[in-house]
């Protein structure tokens, strides 16, 4: 006897919106069903299952299906929604976002506390405790649902999670991702609308001090996941997106003032504005000469900050070293126009005082200390001004 052949399942993408919504809606309340199913059982084993497992299975119960999944697990869900350069640019350690200086990048590193991982699967932002988070995504997305975030909070009632308070956010603008947020001082659950807080970073877990750890994992159904899932590298758009509350808008291109900040500032303390020279006591996030605190400030800020103010506030560190260089800028651009000898001559400026010197080869000691000369420094900051 011949079996007559089934006709193809319909992808679920080809679907109307109605139907696509309808299993989207059943398929959360199968899953919760389910949870609650395997909850119960646990408890019920409680004495052969350790509360970090109990922990684990109710977390990745509720990540498996909650939104329709595509065909791709493994698509760059963020390059398919945005082609700027500057919302999908992957996050790097001394990255400055919104004044917060990125700390720890993805990847391998050394781990800076006991029990932290050595591979990174995100990224670490200074963040003071209470800093806002919100829900990202349009108010209509191009899957036609309406604006809305589906936010877990796992608040470790227990103590156990090296995670401490966690969320766990999907939002249909992103189908394939989950995007993750550890370490949080408190955690709202449910269905939220974009643009709504749902949390506050904090210092609870294994931290090493007050941070967020933000991470990206392509995630999908039960089957296709088996229960694994890969990290991606976070990109800036989506975390400057959550601790903003409204999508960034397109930068044509940085501006010169801060490709030469970020490049000095990674010359002179590697992006540290808690930074202190042994030497010469230069301070902060630009190694700003004690000596020149009082008038700068009063002439960027409209006040005089003392050292240690100044230390304490790295927004005003910016604030004031943006003003300098913009000076710099408007003296050598009247002897050059080459880009290159620019930044080198607003370099030697800010290593020197004297743009003349940029190419001088002569080592430089401050003190006990001795430091590259002029000529090494000045092609250094130009070598980071072009990496941006």
């Amino acid at each position: 006897m011949t079996l007559a052949k089934l006709p193809p399942q319909p992808k679920l993408e080809n679907c109307s919106l109605e139907f696509q919504y309808e299993i989207h809606e059943r398929r959360k309340t199968q899953n919760r069903q389910w949870a609650i199913a395997s909850i119960v059982y646990s408890l019920g084993c409680i004495a052969f299952i350790a509360v970090p497992s109990l922990n684990s299975i109710t977390k990745t119960l509720w990540r498996t299906a909650q939104l329709p999944t595509t065909d791709s697990m493994k698509s760059v869900a963020v390059l398919n929604y945005s082609k700027d350069p500057d919302f999908t640019k992957p996050i790097q350690k001394g990255d400055v976002i919104l004044g917060y200086e990125v700390t720890s990048g993805f990847g391998k590193r050394v781990a800076p506390i006991s029990g932290a991982s050595e591979d990174h699967k995100g990224i670490d932002l200074a963040t003071p405790e209470g800093t806002p988070l919100y829900v990202i995504g349009n108010v209509e997305s191009k899957d036609g649902f309406t604006g809305y975030g589906d936010v877990f909070c796992d608040n470790n009632l227990f103590g156990t999670n090296k995670e401490g308070v966690a969320a766990y956010v999907k939002v249909p603008n992103f189908p394939d991702l989950e995007f993750v947020y550890w370490h949080l001082k408190s955690c709202i659950s449910g269905r939220l609308a974009v643009g709504s807080k749902f949390a506050e970073t904090g210092n609870t877990g294994n931290s090493s001090g007050a941070h967020l750890h933000f991470g990206v994992r392509v995630v999908g159904d039960w089957a296709a996941l088996n229960f694994k899932s890969e990290w991606q590298h976070p990109t800036t758009g989506v975390l400057r997106w959550s601790l903003e509350g409204k999508e960034p808008q397109k930068v044509a291109n940085k501006s010169t003032v801060e490709k030469l900040r970020n490049a000095i500032a990674g010359q002179e303390s590697n992006h540290d504005s808690k930074a202190v020279n042994p030497h010469s006591n230069a301070l902060g996030y630009g190694q700003v000469m004690p000596e020149n605190i009082k008038s700068w400030t009063k002439q960027c800020l409209g006040e005089e900050l003392t050292e240690a103010e100044f230390l304490a506030n790295k927004s005003k560190q910016i604030t004031v070293i943006d003003c300098k260089l913009k000076e710099a800028l408007e003296e050598v651009g009247q002897t050059t126009t080459d880009e290159d000898l620019k930044v080198r001559k607003v370099a030697s400026i800010w290593y020197s005082g004297d743009p003349s010197l940029y190419d001088n080869p002569r080592p430089q000691t401050y003190g006990t200390g001795s430091y590259p000369s002029i000529r090494e420094y000045t092609l250094q900051v130009l070598d980071r001004y072009k990496k941006q």
